[in-house]
């Protein structure tokens, strides 16, 4: 027993001690290897131009020389671990026989209980030849806890409320009450919070029905805004209201299918036109698809296409153009039928001629809805009701 519970704690204490290091500089080198690996399969066009995709192999080749040193140290650590464990048990057993035999021979035991006492020590190879994998990688498990540990704090900041309350039907109304934010609630790391504010004691109310612009320069908080209607993020301090509900008091789910969000990078995915438009409403027939087309100027385009709406529009739709990638975006905005439409700069990447088009044809599209625009001024804009200007996190 002594011989087998020394070298028990040495698979279990030492060879976790001895692979701690390595297997979680493992974890951390395979991260970087698959970052670097999508980086290059995605970035290859961009790389080549710039001529820098030399250097970027190499950076991948490092980060595999690095993985494979670990990998192969983890391999001899466990190597040990293995051979400590035959080597242990084997001469445990002969100590057991010894032992055993002597104490047959003084007629203290049996001839069958004389023969189990080895075998049983022998079988212990079974529960202790598992130990050495186990534990030499245990820095490993370590470190993929404390990710998902990560991940569950990010993912836990929005919870649905127990007792939901039914938003009010037709156009809902927007209203924020002393609403500061500086992100410190949002489950982001301190040091990638705002310095300042992104909002500070906000105050404003847009009507069910009404169209507002909300303008101010890169950075002002237009985009926090819109994150707290959908309830991307908590505020801090005060209140947003949405149909004269508190947005924490409303299930995300009729929430979020009550407000059609463009926001400023628009998602396009590897996949069929038609598909990446039925993301807003997957019952949408094609006579539909082609109507909102049409409001965008996508139409004709669409028409032209080899497949028509079954063209794909390629990874991150790398076969559109970034205007049209935009114009798809926001017809997939439309195609959800919202009651509260934000639409974060809609025309940025249009020609003058196109958003003046696009705007026009916004006006009858988005009638008896609430329209907020979040744009850097009016210019370009449809008709609104009255503006809204921030300005580093304050209305002015």
């Amino acid at each position: 027993a002594i011989p087998l519970l020394g070298l028990w704690l040495w698979l279990v204490v030492g060879q976790a001690r001895l692979g701690l290091a390595a297997s979680r500089r493992r974890i951390a080198t395979l991260d970087r290897l698959r970052m670097r690996s999508i980086e290059q399969m995605q970035g290859l066009a961009e790389l080549r131009c710039y001529g820098t995709l030399a250097t970027h192999r190499r950076a991948l080749a490092d980060e595999e020389r690095a993985l494979y040193e670990d990998q192969r140290r983890l391999g001899r650590y466990q190597a040990l671990g293995n051979a400590l464990v035959g080597m242990g048990v084997t001469l445990s057993a002969v100590l057991a026989l010894w032992l055993g035999a002597r104490a047959f021979g003084a007629g203290e035991i049996s001839g069958p209980v004389m023969v189990m006492m080895p075998l049983a020590v022998l079988a212990m190879s079974e529960a202790l030849a598992m130990l050495p994998s186990g534990f030499t990688h245990f820095g490993s498990t370590l470190a993929a806890a404390e990710r998902l540990n990560g991940i569950a704090s990010l993912r836990g900041a929005i919870r649905e409320p127990q007792a939901p309350e039914a938003l009010p039907e037709g156009a809902l109304s927007l209203e924020m009450v002393d609403v500061s934010l500086d992100y410190s609630g949002t489950g982001l790391p301190s040091e990638v919070r705002s310095v300042t504010p992104a909002l500070e004691r906000v105050s404003f109310s847009v009507h069910a029905g009404e169209r507002v612009a909300l303008l101010g320069e890169s950075g002002a908080g237009k985009s926090s805004v819109a994150k707290l209607a959908t309830r991307l993020i908590e505020p801090e301090q005060g209140q947003v209201l949405i149909g004269g509900n508190n947005v924490r008091q409303v299930a995300l789910g009729e929430l979020r299918s009550r407000i059609g969000y463009l926001t400023q990078h628009a998602e396009l995915f590897h996949d069929t036109l038609a598909a990446n438009l039925r993301l807003g409403d997957a019952q949408a027939d094609d006579a539909r698809l082609w109507d909102v087309l049409s409001i965008v100027d996508l139409a004709a385009w669409a028409r032209e296409l080899p497949q028509g709406l079954d063209t794909w529009v390629g990874e991150s739709g790398r076969q559109l153009s970034g205007g049209q990638a935009r114009r798809v975006a926001l017809a997939r905005v439309l195609l959800c039928d919202p009651d509260l439409v934000i639409l974060d700069e809609p025309f940025s990447g249009l020609d003058a001629t196109t958003a003046a088009y696009i705007a026009s044809r916004l006006d009858d599209c988005l009638a008896g809805r609430t329209v907020i625009y979040l744009a850097h001024d009016e210019a370009g804009l449809p008709s609104v009701d009255r503006a809204l200007r921030l300005r580093e996190g304050r209305l002015t």
